[in-house]
């Protein structure tokens, strides 16, 4: 969905975020929130928001963040 957006929709930025579940063996992926935008400070914003919300401290590793040019 992210490689769409981008090449089909245009979008410059498109980024998924995993939302966990808080399970007893450890946090599940329940499901992806995308985040798609053109202004080139959207995804540090959302990248904040998302680390702040989920209080990862660090982006998990099994998706990067395309920050772009600044």
């Amino acid at each position: 969905m992210v490689k769409r957006l981008k090449h089909e929709f245009g979008y410059r930025f498109a980024n998924a975020f995993p939302i966990y579940e808080n399970d007893v063996g450890g946090p599940k992926a329940m499901y992806q929130t995308i985040h798609a935008a053109d202004h080139p400070e959207a995804p540090v914003l959302m990248a904040r928001a998302y680390r702040h919300a989920v209080d990862l401290g660090e982006a998990p590793q099994e998706f990067e963040i395309e920050l772009g040019p600044r």
